[in-house]
């Protein structure tokens, strides 16, 4: 356009010479007039077309898009503008011929360029997500103006309330300004109103995009909130015994309450994309409210803790309703916002999720189809578990936490018990992995790199000094939780007793391996090492009864009893390593006794020789037979029948022990790792104390193909 201007001299020399300034003025005049009725029609239909879609908002998002400024000055620019080449009609000079053909020409490009604006707009102001968009930038524009007005007013107010606050930190006269000014929410609140209007308008029609975006909004919104209000929040103290009416603050509770009544709504319906959506908001909310400043230490995260609990009740609400993967979802948020939480406030911040993680857990213990629900909630506590070795508060609050979270796993893993179980692949296994089992997704394959971590590290690593310091309020009391679920699995005849047996076993050896590491301190190493014995002692409670002996034998009970022996003997202390000796030997006298189909004398004997062959003690061998005898003269191993059958099989291993064969029990293996001649010797010698009678006698050797 500024270089046309250069052509004006050109324009006005061609059409003084080529056209009549008559004929000008008709075209101009024509022109002119076309443009006027096309700026009329454009501008009726699009201001038509978009009053017709924009009406089904709110009202007053209806009345503020319907006037936009910007679209209506460019439908009176095209006016303006079409006026303008109608009045160069007037022109009566010929020397303005090549000024007026220029304004002609652009103008008429002008109005164009101008309809297309206005087409543009308008498709702009009948799009939801942009109109939320807007909503927000307005919120935000409004909320920066009220609180660059309460700086201004600062001076006014900044004497009548100096040391009305002994908290330096806090914001005083903004606080004040925003009490005396009560109107100042009232646009985030009706900005929080038309999202969620959106949301349901949207919802109903299936476009959950837009409702997702409009939830977005609400976020957004709420972020602007928090940012604006600043350091004027109020909190529950910890210790607080007085109630502060100032806590409540009404534009987070109606914001709460509003998706509350979404969840509720979508509920009804069974819309369960739009409830997924709805705990999103929740949990979006959750993390924004854990940014507040309350400008004390002493103060809880009220707020946050407000809406992870409205979290809660929605995704309680759902479970009556068979939606198993909303509720997926919503146990999922959950944890999210409890690791939040916990990373702002410690363990403190993660007792009332617990609580309700714990209590979703139970669904799916009444309904097999929500199995996945119990499985979701007890990783969520397993991870919440582990997590708790990273705190770095009182270590009362972490043994509350782990004492909570370990007293659901028991509930539900009781409530589990109740339901019967399969043989090939157990229920309760199954549902109960995350905590107990071994896999890769489970509590133990997280805790192990820790454990070795520590193990590694030396005495002057803060950092694993402060977990391996955690690891002692973590475990306390943990036998007692144990103890109970593990006699209930062996009262039911669950498979599930395999896995808490390892589950002991592994947690017993890391309790043992942070105890020895250079980073834990006397005292805590003393409390890890009464723990870890408190753990081991659970299994003095087992039954040994015939039924009960049997069972255990068929989870390879024996097995893990010698693994356990090793594992004291090369990790613990004096006090605790030859615990697992003692318990192979109280099992071999009260469970051997007993005709299993297992061989429970033998193996346990065997388990015996090989833990006196590999001792340091020189008068171990000696010691182990003393015990055997003793036991005998006492009356505990009574059925000769048992005795005899059992030294003839001890002969027969003797004769047949293979230091090369490839073995799947622990106590063969272990066998053959003993001298031969040894351990030849000695089992010789147990079959002759067992039984007198059978002297020289043996089975007849198995071949190692057998």
């Amino acid at each position: 356009m500024t270089l046309s201007v250069l052509w004006i001299p050109d324009l006005h020399h061609a059409a003084y010479l080529a056209i009549k300034l008559e004929t000008l003025q008709q075209l101009y005049l024509a022109v002119g007039a076309a443009l006027l009725g096309a700026a009329a029609i454009v501008s009726s239909l699009v201001l038509f077309a978009m009053q017709v879609n924009i009406e089904r908002m709110p009202h007053g998002l209806f009345h503020k898009l319907s006037s936009d400024r910007k679209l209506l000055l460019a439908f009176a620019g095209t006016f303006f503008v079409a006026i303008v080449i109608t009045a160069l009609s007037l022109i009566s000079e010929a020397k303005w011929a090549g000024i007026t053909l220029f304004v002609a020409f652009w103008g008429t490009v002008l109005m164009i360029a101008l309809f297309l604006y206005a087409y543009k707009r308008a498709l702009v102001l009948v799009n939801p997500a942009q109109q939320l968009k807007m909503l927000v930038d307005e919120t935000k524009s409004t909320l920066n103006k009220i609180v660059r007005q309460s700086r201004r007013a600062a001076p006014l107010v900044q004497s009548a309330v100096s040391g009305a606050y002994p908290n330096d930190k806090f914001d005083e006269t903004r606080f004040l300004y925003f009490q005396a000014n009560s109107w100042w929410t009232d646009s985030a609140k009706r900005s929080v109103d038309y999202a969620v209007s959106y949301t349901h308008r949207y919802a109903e029609q299936g476009d959950y995009e837009i409702c997702e975006t409009a939830l977005t909004a609400l976020v957004a919104v709420n972020v602007a909130y928090v940012s604006a209000k600043g350091r004027t929040f109020h909190s529950h103290g910890k210790l607080s015994l007085i109630d502060n009416p100032y806590v409540t603050d009404g534009f987070i509770n109606d914001t709460l309450e509003h998706l509350r009544q979404t969840v509720r709504k979508a509920v009804l319906r069974g819309d369960e994309q739009l409830i997924e959506l709805t705990f999103r908001a929740f949990e979006s909310l959750t993390n924004i409210y854990l940014t507040i400043d309350y400008a004390s230490e002493e103060a809880t995260m009220t707020h946050a803790h407000l809406a992870s609990g409205y979290l809660a009740d929605a995704v309680t609400s759902v479970a009556p309703h068979n939606m198993p993967d909303v509720m997926l979802e919503g146990i999922r948020l959950l944890g999210r916002c409890a690791h939040a939480q916990f990373s702002v406030e410690g363990p403190d911040g993660i007792v009332s999720l617990v609580k309700s993680i714990g209590t979703l857990s139970v669904v799916g213990v009444a309904r097999k189809d929500h199995n996945a629900v119990t499985q979701l909630a007890i990783e969520q506590l397993a991870r919440l578990n582990i997590t708790l070795l990273r705190s770095k508060t009182h270590r009362s609050h972490i043994a509350i936490a782990a004492a909570d979270i370990r007293m659901y796993i028991t509930m539900v893993g009781k409530l589990l018990l109740d339901q019967p179980d399969t043989r090939f692949m157990s229920f309760h296994s199954s549902s109960l992995a995350s905590f107990f089992s071994a896999n890769p997704e489970a509590q133990l394959q997280w805790l192990l790199p820790t454990v070795n971590a520590i193990g590694k590290a030396d005495k002057d690593d803060q950092d694993a000094k402060a977990i391996a310091h955690n690891f002692e309020p973590w475990s306390d009391g943990m036998f007692k939780n144990v103890k109970e679920l593990l006699l209930y699995a062996i009262e039911k005849k669950t498979l599930f007793v395999q896995e808490l047996l390892y589950w002991l076993m592994k947690i017993t050896e890391a309790l043992l391996v942070v105890s020895n590491s250079a980073a834990c301190g006397e005292h805590v190493r003393d409390k890890l090492r009464e723990h870890s014995h408190e753990l081991v002692a659970v299994l003095w409670s087992i039954p040994t009864d015939k039924e009960t002996a049997t069972f255990m034998e068929q989870v390879d009970y024996s097995d893990t009893l010698l693994k356990l022996a090793f594992e004291l003997r090369q990790r613990g202390t004096e006090g605790i390593s030859e615990t697992g000796q003692m318990l192979i030997q109280h099992w071999m006298f009260d469970a051997g006794q007993h005709q299993t189909g297992w061989a429970t004398l033998e193996r346990n004997l065997y388990a015996l020789a090989c833990l006196a062959l590999k001792s340091a003690d020189e008068n171990a061998v000696e010691k182990f037979k003393a015990v055997v005898q003793v036991g005998l003269q006492e009356g505990k191993l009574p059925d000769k029948a048992l005795r005899d059958r059992t030294a003839r099989e001890i002969r027969r291993m003797a004769l047949d022990i293979n230091p090369y064969g490839h073995f799947t029990l622990s106590y063969e293996s272990c066998l053959a790792s003993c001298d031969h001649a040894t351990m030849t010797a000695l089992l010789e010698d147990l079959a002759d104390i067992l039984s007198h009678d059978t002297a020289g006698e043996a089975d007849p050797p198995l071949g190692y193909g057998d």
